[in-house]
């Protein structure tokens, strides 16, 4: 999460005070009128904004409008909603009667040192200064959800590090078991302390909770996971099990309940267990529902190679989106009996590490799956261009391809690797060059275009077009032809940075060959 803030001890202490500010107005205001005497502004001239003309329920819509896509409101001064509070007394009041501005919440993580907390340091040990300044940063979290009213509630709380500090596993605690029954999302990281403390909560408790996402920042964390009630939510949906390292099927999750599932395994030498892909398969044969499904997986090198094989179909009905990355594994087992018959989202990637095999049945996969697939994603790490492109004739309603590919830094280093000789040879026959790119632009030997429904595309690194091929593929798709649509949107990235990447939307680009669009090709080109 890229807006994530270190919050600091006096950020808290002044964001106390604002709570005890909105609070104790509001409770005094009322007898404040009561008894003061009535001023005369008759001789004032008013000067009235239009904003304050608007009406109550516009300007409460513009508030939560002002609040963050992609993550939770962060607790800060300079960050709405708190931000909405500084600005006038009139705004101030509107925002802290605007519940829904408040129910939602990202808990970041807490920095205090000793020199910042407003406690006499030679009377603490930093431990308790540290407990001390989290109870106050409790009692912020509280007064933020306490305005919220009676709606459900969003809480996430991300730490990148892998400890997770005495502080923080209180508050997290104390916040989940104080408003159980009315969080509907969490997306946590967890620690051990945290786990133990919630196997407390009963399912029932959890009344709202449809999504759950929990990362665990150390091996043995998860082992406490079998335990918890969060797992068994009434109401989950959605359920997204980061860096796990138990047996997916020894946990009390009601698999056929869920719509959305996500498993990403530990990847660690030290870890006791790995997502064994016998295991996935056997979650996803109990969760018949499943509208959206993402696994990544390791080659878990385990002496029971069973654990690696899927033996029984896998069917899923409603499935629409699948998601794979695969770390140096073998999925053809997995690809060979999953039959997801209105699959229309399909992505696959597989590291750039992996030695090279032959085409994977992700191809024959896809081949079964094109009648109705819409979406594609893979970075061609183990398809030839003829292979892939033969599949993609195969899907003739395709409206989305983004390909990903690899570079290797430095041909010379790793020459005398045999792994990466392999790849470096395997890599010749996958290039994304001009040939790759009249595919889509040249009749096959049928009369017909390759993917002709095609409105969006993405290429990200590894691509090597000349500039000219790009311009072509431009003007053919800007215009389209007889039975092939016109495209939409076309993404080029080359490099880190806005520089890097170039987003183009073919409905806004004026004359192909301008000198507009040679420009900023020229300038992706030379990033």
């Amino acid at each position: 999460m890229s807006a994530l803030h270190v919050l600091q001890s006096s950020d808290i202490s002044t964001i106390q005070r604002l709570f005890q500010s909105i609070h104790r107005n509001s409770d005094s205001s009322k007898n404040a009128n009561r008894h003061s005497r009535p001023l005369d502004f008759s001789h004032l001239t008013i000067v009235s904004s239009p904003f304050d003309d608007l009406p109550l329920e516009v300007i409460q819509q513009i508030f939560l409008y002002c609040l963050p896509n992609g993550h939770n409101p962060i607790i800060g001064l300079e960050q709405p909603p708190l931000l909405l509070t500084q600005i006038s007394t009139k705004w101030r009041n509107i925002a802290v009667h605007t519940p829904l501005l408040w129910a939602s919440i990202h808990i970041s993580s807490l920095q205090s040192s000793l020199e910042e907390l407003l406690f006499d340091e030679d009377q603490l040990t930093e431990d308790e200064a540290e407990m001390d300044a989290s109870l106050e940063y409790l009692n912020v979290i509280c007064g933020w959800l306490d305005m919220s009213s009676t709606h459900p509630l969003n809480i996430s709380h991300i730490d990148l590090g892998p400890i997770i500090s005495p502080g923080l596993t209180v508050i997290l605690s104390e916040v989940v078991l104080e408003y159980a029954s009315r969080i509907e999302n969490l997306d946590i990281t967890v620690n051990e302390p945290t786990l133990r403390t919630l196997d407390v909560i009963q399912p029932h408790l959890l009344s709202l909770l449809r999504s759950l996402r929990v990362k665990f920042p150390s091996i043995n964390t998860a082992q406490h996971l079998r335990c918890t009630g969060l797992l068994q939510a009434p109401k989950l949906r959605s359920l997204d099990l980061r860096r796990i390292s138990v047996p997916i099927t020894e946990l009390p999750v009601a698999w056929d309940q869920l719509t959305h599932l996500s498993l990403r395994e530990q990847h660690d030498a030290l870890s006791p267990v790995h997502l064994a892909l016998a295991d996935v398969g056997t979650v996803l044969r109990s969760a018949r529902h499943l509208i959206s499904c993402e696994v990544e997986i390791y080659n878990t090198s385990d002496e029971d190679s069973s654990r690696d094989l899927i033996t029984e179909p896998i069917f899923l009905p409603h499935l629409r989106r699948l998601a794979i990355h695969e770390h140096d594994g073998n999925l053809e087992s997995f690809f060979s009996f999953l039959d997801p018959p209105h699959l229309e989202h399909l992505e696959f990637y597989t590291d750039a590490s992996a030695i090279p095999r032959p085409p994977p049945t992700v191809l024959s996969f896809l081949k079964r799956m094109g009648g109705q697939l819409q979406i594609f994603g893979t970075n061609l790490v183990r398809f030839s261009s003829e292979d892939f492109t033969q599949t993609l004739r195969s899907c003739p309603y395709l409206m989305t391809l983004s390909i990903k590919s690899f570079d290797v830094v430095d041909e010379e280093t790793h020459r005398s690797s045999f792994m990466m000789a392999s790849i470096l040879s395997y890599q010749k026959r996958l290039l994304l060059n001009d040939q790759f790119l009249r595919f889509f632009t040249t009749l096959d030997t049928t009369g017909a275009y390759l993917v002709p429904k095609l409105n969006r595309m993405e290429f990200l690194d590894g691509f090597k077009f000349s500039i000219d091929a790009v311009v072509g593929f431009i003007r053919f798709k800007k215009t389209g032809t007889s039975g092939v649509h016109k495209m939409r949107t076309l993404t080029l990235r080359r490099g880190e940075g806005p520089e890097g990447k170039l987003d183009l939307d073919l409905d806004q680009v004026g004359g192909i060959a301008s000198e507009v669009l040679q420009a900023k090709l020229d300038l992706l080109y030379n990033s």
